[in-house]
């Protein structure tokens, strides 16, 4: 014969006659849980003799008389360990114990008490363990108690699993749900492994700063192609490009620092924007877009058709090496500076606040650069890429969407640059600006690549 039951609203089953017993002997069904054989009627397991008999001698066990030394305190008892429910009167619980709503395993507790199996409980012994010779009037000596007075101390193997996996996190099952968890292997990566590259042993310092400000920029790239792009794309493309620009686009554009670097630097504020728009601006966005040309040229010859969102994601990628490598090169270049104020210290304290300037001064621009710039440096040819993607979706407006990519691109990044010179916060409206309209030209990238339903009109 099946059984269902049905505990804290849901229905487990089918259990078969030798089941059922055993959930009986183990506690997890008692008299007042309902159990069912169509999962359409339900009624109380006491109501079933099979399950529980009636026997003539526990018919004619009376009720205990009004003078039952009474149970002190107010008490919250559980059946699942979960839930609980109170306070009732002692004497209360002690009824609820004889009609087999609270078994013996039941835990039960006092406000601010630790809960305790209700057997184990020395002022319910009488109710569990009544003694051999009779108590009240009318009830015969040879009347078995409702609880068998041998109950066995639960060991491990008869605690539910559930609880088990509370208590030793490691099971089989834990352990497959954590190595699973993306979010798991995120936040250990940022955890850990910035701890493994300071540990790489290089007495210049070197290789640790490059492997932390590889760490950001890949920090950086994580989040643009989860949380802004939203792409599915492989990475190994956009990897590539990082490496390229940082590598191969600087080695280029170099020897043309300082041509247009002059300009930045005049008195007049107005040339020393269009310096930093024409110069700094357009050459830089176009080393960092060149990845992304390259990429367009290939699908081309291959003839496939390019992704939108790798477009994208090759030109924040490509805007991430560009500013590691630049990142490297103005700590470089600080540290140098540093240095050389030392020739014109005087004595041995200019010495030291000369070093203690430097260190912190270092500090806050490998902090800043690691974490605005890159931001930015991303940003910026991500919206020039937006520009090529836009390109390749309508041919015929090439000629208007490469100029107005790159000349929108080269004056957020010139004017961001000049900005910072006048004063630090300014460049931080220019920064949300830029990342507003890359945001929404992303949303819009999403669009085009949606299916859409055909219109009969």
């Amino acid at each position: 014969m099946a059984y269902y039951v049905k505990i804290r609203g849901k229905a487990f089953g089918p259990f078969d006659d030798v089941q059922i017993q055993d959930l009986i002997q183990k506690g997890k069904v008692g008299k007042t849980t309902e159990i069912s054989q169509d999962r359409v009627n339900w009624t109380r397991a006491e109501e079933n003799e099979m399950l529980f008999p009636k026997t003539a001698a526990a018919q004619s066990i009376p009720q205990p008389p009004a003078t039952e030394p009474q149970i002190p305190g107010q008490w919250y008892y559980s059946n699942d360990g979960q839930t609980g429910y109170g306070p009732y009167a002692g004497s209360t619980i002690a009824q609820m114990i004889r009609s087999g709503q609270i078994l013996a395993n039941s835990l039960l507790w006092q406000e601010n008490g630790q809960p305790e199996q209700a057997q184990r409980i020395p002022a319910f012994h009488s109710v569990f363990y009544p003694p051999n010779t009779s108590v009240y009037s009318g009830v015969s000596q040879n009347v078995q108690p409702n609880v068998p007075p041998s109950i066995p101390t639960p060991s491990i193997t008869d605690i539910p699993r559930e609880k088990i996996s509370d208590v030793f996190l490691f099971t089989a099952e834990n352990i497959q749900k954590i190595l699973l968890s993306p979010i798991f292997w995120v936040v250990m990566v940022l955890g850990v492994l910035p701890l493994v590259i300071i540990s790489v042993d290089d007495p210049s310092g070197y290789l640790p700063l490059v492997g932390m400000l590889f760490f950001f920029g890949f920090l950086w790239g994580g989040i643009f192609r989860s949380l802004v792009i939203k792409s599915n794309d492989k990475l190994y493309i956009p990897i590539t490009a990082m490496f390229f620009t940082g590598i191969i686009g600087l080695a280029f554009l170099l020897p043309l620092t300082n041509l247009y670097m002059r300009i930045t630097e005049h008195d007049n504020l107005i040339l020393s924007l269009l310096g930093f728009i024409f110069g700094v601006g357009i050459c830089e966005e176009l080393c960092k877009i060149a990845p992304v040309g390259i990429y367009m040229i290939v699908m081309l010859i291959c003839q496939k058709k390019p992704s939108l969102t790798m477009i994208l994601l090759i030109g924040v990628f490509s805007g991430l090496g560009f500013s590691v490598y630049e990142n490297k090169q103005y700590v470089e270049n600080h540290i140098i500076k540093t240095l050389l104020k030392l020739d014109d210290a005087q004595n041995a304290e200019d010495v030291i606040h000369t070093i203690i300037d430097g260190i912190m001064s270092a500090m806050i621009l490998v902090m800043l650069r690691s974490l605005t710039c890159v931001f930015g440096h991303a940003v910026w040819s991500g919206i020039f890429s937006y520009f090529i993607a836009m390109s390749y979706q309508f041919p015929r407006r090439v000629f208007l969407y490469l100029p107005l990519g790159l000349g929108i691109t080269a004056f957020l990044h010139g004017f961001y640059d000049w900005l910072f010179i006048l004063q630090p916060t300014y460049p931080a409206f220019i920064a949300v600006a830029s990342f507003v309209l890359f945001y929404g030209y992303c949303i819009k990238v999403r669009s085009y690549m949606e299916p859409h339903p055909l219109v009969i009109s």
